[in-house]
């Protein structure tokens, strides 16, 4: 057996036997010289805060299933009749036109939409069966990659909401963490994951864990990140973030969603405050609570004709354990049309505010006297981090002085929580102002509700 190599860039195996056999890897061609190496043994003051030894992901063995029918399903064949003869190619070029950027695993027979980030951690896309499973990974073909090269050795984590699969199709070594595409899961939901995965790593040197959501993307990519803060690879989210994105994709725009971002850099700081013994508490009930007072735009989005809007919002939270998003306030009454020349736009949330604690998100529509309304932009923060955010994506806080909160008619103690135009999701990708100013911002105007916690009794309410 050769001596394992120290991973850097995306491996990809040699071919298996079916024998043990060791890790090989290959630098991706696109990196350039001055990249910062990434160390894949922590470091002695890392953010780690598993209890136990630590897990490198330097090297991996693998193992390739050598026995007899393992499956009594479809999963037995050694190839699914779509991935064999002349509809492979058009199956593998579909495949690669769907999953983009992203760089896939095409080594001993597989084309997949695949990447090992490091040896022991892989992004992929869904399983899919049926039509699906022509143009996205086929799950005959992800069946056999592990059965080939991790058998017996493997973990994979579905983060999809939105589906699902027969868990017996991986003989059960499939374990959910669900949360909507497109935004951040639950605050709470981050750590739970990230400690199954240690665990799991931590059994064996040789297991291995897949990560996916639908695309393999963006959703995949802030568990993997966290992960990597979680197990100490990294102190830093920027960090961890750069090197996710150049591992997983030709174009580095792996992790894109504001939110989602966001919250990679709040599970940073949340690693920090366990290290330090602080409150770390993320769950609904837990969290700080604040009276949500007002909702303000810097500069008027240009959705209508003569490049205003009819402005109204929606506020949620995430109800603790389900995840569920819970809506605790919608304006009411007519909906005004605001023109450009206004310059800024705001509303006050009821006589006293709306009770909001943990994940919180705000929606700002446009409304339309013949059409359904559209969604112009939205947030979400977390209340733990509204008086102290991380210095990257998280906006800027400040507690406005009593000259202040007299002038702006509001309570002494008031927050400004602000986002910037790059902070927003829906208004950020808008590049070219077409729709968003440069200097476009929300600002969202809080008051702590000192000693109290959870968004009870808004929540309740709500619900029912």
């Amino acid at each position: 057996m050769g001596a394992a190599k120290k991973f850097r860039g995306v491996g990809q195996g040699a071919a298996s036997t079916g024998q043990w056999v060791s890790f090989a890897n290959a630098e991706p061609k696109d990196v350039a010289d001055s990249d910062p190496p990434f160390p894949l043994s922590p470091p002695e003051d890392s953010l780690c805060v598993h209890k136990g030894p630590l897990v490198s992901h330097e090297t991996v063995q693998m193992f390739q299933y050598a026995g007899g029918v393992v499956h009594a399903n479809k999963h037995s064949k050694a190839l699914s009749s779509i991935t064999t003869g002349a509809g492979a190619a058009i199956a593998n070029k579909a495949r690669t036109l769907v999953s983009g950027k992203k760089r896939r695993f095409q080594e001993e027979g597989f084309d997949l939409d695949l990447t090992y980030i490091t040896p022991r951690l892989i992004a992929m896309g869904y399983p899919s069966s049926g039509v699906e499973g022509r143009y996205r990974n086929s799950e005959d073909d992800v069946y056999r990659f592990f059965q080939a090269r991790h058998a017996s050795h493997f973990l994979i984590i579905n983060l999809c909401s939105e589906r699902q699969y027969n868990l017996d199709t991986f003989h059960g070594h499939v374990s959910r963490y669900p949360f909507p595409d497109h935004n951040p899961p639950a605050m709470e939901l981050i750590l739970p994951c990230c400690t199954h995965i240690h665990n799991f790593l931590q059994e064996d040197a040789n297991n291995i864990v897949a990560v996916h959501c639908k695309a393999g993307k963006g959703r995949t990519g802030l568990i993997i990140i966290c992960y990597l803060m979680y197990c100490g690879l990294s102190n830093e989210a920027l960090e961890s973030r750069a090197f996710y994105d150049r591992q997983r994709t030709v174009d580095r725009k792996g992790l894109t969603i504001i939110s989602q971002i966001r919250y990679v850099h709040y599970f940073a700081d949340q690693l920090r405050l366990i290290k330090q013994g602080l409150p770390s508490s993320v769950g609904e009930s837990s969290s700080p609570a604040f009276s949500l007072l007002r909702v303000k735009l810097n500069t008027i989005p240009h959705f209508d004709l003569d490049g205003g809007c009819d402005p109204f919002i929606q506020v949620n939270v995430k109800s603790e354990g389900a995840h569920e998003v819970v809506q605790v306030f919608k304006s009411a009454g007519k909906t005004l049309h605001i023109k450009p020349a206004a310059g800024s736009w705001s509303e006050d949330l009821q006589e006293s505010g709306v009770r909001v604690a943990g994940d919180v998100q705000v929606v700002f529509y446009d409304a339309d006297l013949i059409f359904a309304p559209k969604q112009m932009c939205s947030t979400w923060f977390h209340t733990l981090f509204v008086k102290a955010p991380p210095k990257d994506m998280c906006g800027t806080s400040k507690e406005l002085s009593s000259s202040e909160c007299q002038e702006l008619n509001l309570p002494n103690s008031t927050w400004a929580l602000t986002f910037t135009k790059p902070e927003v999701d829906g208004a950020a990708k808008d590049t070219k102002c077409a729709k968003f100013e440069a200097e476009f911002a929300v600002t969202f105007y809080l008051l702590e509700m000192a000693g109290e916690f959870g968004s009870l009794p808004a929540v309740e309410a709500e619900g029912g």
